[in-house]
């Protein structure tokens, strides 16, 4: 009984979250897969509990790495941080050591649900191609069940690295056939997802998978292989940043402005839940000093850093970082065992790299598949620990009042996500009771944040410097903020707001304008025409009729004042 349990268990650990993203257009829409997979790992792990802790070096530094988390945010209280994103970190570590906890053998299922649910995106994405099943995302043609295809085409990489490494280890004919039809569905909505960090993710996950006979290869034909390697990694690397040149050097601004984030405070970086808080300040700071920089063109509103080793080192800082990545090369350095192992490793190694152009740790199930590909990845067990009986009942204790709270816990955001939708409906999101008492609790949540920056901007707030101080920065959001204090009067704190606001994207035009109007409605020629001069000058990103009639209103104004 409890054998079949445990590989529905597994089953369930990779198939419900790549679902969840179904329900992310909702506020706090995944609220119940991160809360119902803390159930089932946590009711996995009491299940496997055992009077004997078997654990490994990957497992010790793990174990380090969250209770530096811990230590952090306790000593660095970040008043960023987003309760359900560390209710995600719950899931993703008792998600690790519930994987670590069964046998190799059951550890397989874990593979098969990969395969399974690629195959049933890739369905979804022929279905999203022929019209059958709807888009969730109005700009693209395909997204699978996640929000776009970047997200599904990272989740797809991983899956087909999984595929390959089963038939590299399928001896029957059957079954090597099967899979290797399914390869061909899951790859041809690889490709259908035009993401090139799921394509490089992909190929050098495969090479890791097929690295014996890659490095048999390369010892027979050494200077072939030289030549190759550099071949295909010069023109590799051409067609890639030629593929999208934008989005390459946005990607690159985002990690120089990480650059200086990192480099104001290094050792312990600026606190958990701090990037989407602090980023677009330290952008606009970084256009400020480098009005001539070629990134320019290429600035927008930032909420993911695009690489996640840069992403732990700003909120965590370099200490995090070394952890993360010392757990990592120790966990490669070390021989597989079977051939299983080493089919982990490649997904994720696959993941991983996938992860240093996006942001997988901000998507649930992405977030939770590297936990899994993890604990699936460690088999070699150096230290055995005699549990105590007392110890062993209040790990049971704690596990089982982890549970509890989750439970609690998912009431709270299933009872939130119902209270937004009516107040936002009858337009009452300021005064609504609930929203109020559990505002602190609720803001630092992305979704809710824009909602409710929405909100406040179209119908007031009552203590406004107060919710202001909780909004998320952006070009838009700024402006929004600089027409609350013009309407108020404080022209000073328009002013400043308007100016950050030019600097975080200064290819938009509306921050300028609406400096400008401040200027020539307060009387203060001097800087509408320095201002007006700017807009005439500006480079923009679109020409389009808003920014043609707000140039003409300009020159107007500057012919009939010169």
């Amino acid at each position: 009984m409890n054998k079949y349990l445990l590989i529905s268990i597994c089953f369930a650990s990779v198939l419900i979250p790549s679902f969840a993203s179904v329900f992310s257009s909702d506020i706090f829409g995944e609220a119940p897969f991160v809360f119902g997979m803390i159930v089932l790992c946590t009711f996995g792990l009491i299940i496997k509990s055992k009077q004997k802790c078997y654990l490994s070096v990957v497992d010790i530094l793990f174990i380090l790495f969250i209770f530096y988390g811990v230590f952090h945010f306790c000593v660095f209280p970040s008043k960023y941080a987003d309760p359900l994103r560390l209710w995600e970190w719950v899931a993703a570590v008792s998600s690790y050591f519930f994987i670590r906890s069964i046998r190799d053998e059951e550890k397989k299922v874990l593979l098969y649900a990969l395969i399974v649910s690629g195959v049933i995106q890739s369905i979804i994405v022929w279905g999203q191609l022929s019209g059958v099943i709807e888009s969730r995302h109005p700009l693209f043609q395909i997204t699978g069940s996640f929000g776009n295809p970047g997200q599904l085409g990272g989740y797809l990489a991983v899956c087909f690295v999984a595929s390959l490494n089963y038939l590299k280890q399928s001896k029957k004919r059957f079954v090597v056939l099967l899979i290797a039809f399914l390869i061909v569905v899951i790859g041809g909505a690889l490709l259908a997802t035009d993401s090139r960090a799921a394509w490089i993710a992909t190929v050098l996950g495969c090479c890791f998978a097929f690295w014996k006979d890659i490095h048999c290869f390369c010892k027979r034909y050494k200077k072939t292989c030289i030549f190759l390697v550099l071949i295909i990694g010069v023109l590799g690397s051409l067609f890639i940043y030629n593929y999208r040149p934008e989005s390459a050097n946005a990607r690159m601004l985002i990690w120089r402005v990480c650059g200086e984030m990192i480099a104001d405070k290094p050792l312990f970086g600026h606190g958990v839940g701090s990037f989407p808080k602090k980023y677009m300040l330290y952008q606009a700071n970084y256009f400020q000093k480098q009005p001539d920089s070629s990134f320019i063109s290429v600035a927008d509103n930032v909420g993911y850093p695009y690489n996640e080793f840069l992403y732990v080192t700003v909120e965590l800082g370099l200490i995090g970082f070394l952890m993360i990545a010392g757990l990592l090369v120790l966990l490669f350095s070390m021989r597989s065992q079977n051939d299983q192992e080493r089919s982990f490793k490649s997904a994720l190694i696959c993941l991983i790299v996938f992860s240093l152009f996006s942001y997988p740790s901000y998507i649930f199930p992405l977030f939770l598949l590297f936990s899994i590909l993890l604990g699936g990845s460690v088999s070699k067990e150096l230290y055995t620990i005699n549990k105590l009986r007392w110890v062993h009942t209040l790990f049971v204790l704690v596990i089982v009042g982890v549970c509890v709270w989750a439970v609690i816990e998912c009431k709270f955001y299933e009872r939130a996500s119902w209270e937004m939708k009516q107040a936002t409906s009858k337009k009452e999101l300021e005064s609504a009771p609930f929203i109020n008492k559990h505002f602190g609790k609720l803001i630092h949540n992305l979704k809710f944040n824009a909602v409710y920056t929405e909100y406040i901007f179209h119908y007031g707030a009552d203590d406004t410097d107060y919710k202001i101080s909780y909004l998320t920065p952006s070009c838009e959001t700024y402006c929004d903020i600089g027409k609350v204090y013009c309407r108020r009067k404080e022209f000073a704190k328009a002013e400043s707001y308007y100016k950050l606001a030019s600097w975080m994207i200064p290819t938009r035009i509306l921050p300028n304008y609406l400096l400008w109007q401040l200027y020539v409605n307060t009387g203060d020629q001097v800087n509408a025409k320095d201002v007006a001069g700017k807009i005439l000058s500006q480079q923009l990103k679109v020409d389009n009729t808003v920014t043609i009639r707000v140039k003409a209103e300009v020159r107007t104004w500057l012919n009939e004042h010169d």
